[in-house]
């Protein structure tokens, strides 16, 4: 019955102890029990996860508020679906402009800015510690040879 939704189950969780759960349906928070129907717990809501029981369910609602974002905590009790605010987060909605180097390639956009930058910032002191010497010395070598920095390397002094 829960995956009959024309738009489907976007995200569930399941309780610590494994007898009921919660998903997301259409942007709404169900409820999941073994024998009864989903009910609606509250809407809308973008992020599930229950507490260290399954009475009380934390999730985030996150909303356009002109030109910033407001991201909302929320306390939702499973039983009666009481939902409550315990904490508002606002931050400046980011703005998604096309880097002319990128303007070619074709990518779906979840909504953050990506930029690779491929260009050597300097040299990469690669200081390696005694009970790992090659293994660190290697990774830190072919990050700093992989944007073109030049490298100096220190072994631990036992390997020296």
């Amino acid at each position: 019955m829960l995956l009959e939704s024309s738009s489907g189950v976007g995200k569930y969780t399941w309780a610590p102890d494994g007898r009921v759960g919660a998903g997301i349906v259409a942007g709404r928070a169900v409820a999941i029990e073994p024998g009864k129907d989903v009910r609606t717990l509250t809407d809308p809501v973008d992020a599930l996860v229950f507490a260290d029981d399954s009475t009380v369910l934390y999730g985030i609602r996150i909303v356009r508020d002109g030109t910033n974002d407001r991201a909302e905590v929320l306390s939702i009790d499973f039983a009666s679906g009481a939902t409550e605010i315990l904490n508002t987060i606002t931050y400046p909605h980011p703005e998604i402009i096309a880097d002319p180097a990128l303007k070619e390639a074709q990518f779906a956009d979840n909504g953050g800015l990506v930029r690779v930058v491929k260009e050597p910032i300097g040299v990469v002191a690669a200081i390696t510690p005694w009970n790992a010497p090659l293994v660190l010395l290697c990774y830190k070598v072919a990050a700093g040879l992989a944007a073109g920095c030049t490298i100096v390397a220190k072994p631990a002094p036992a390997f020296q």
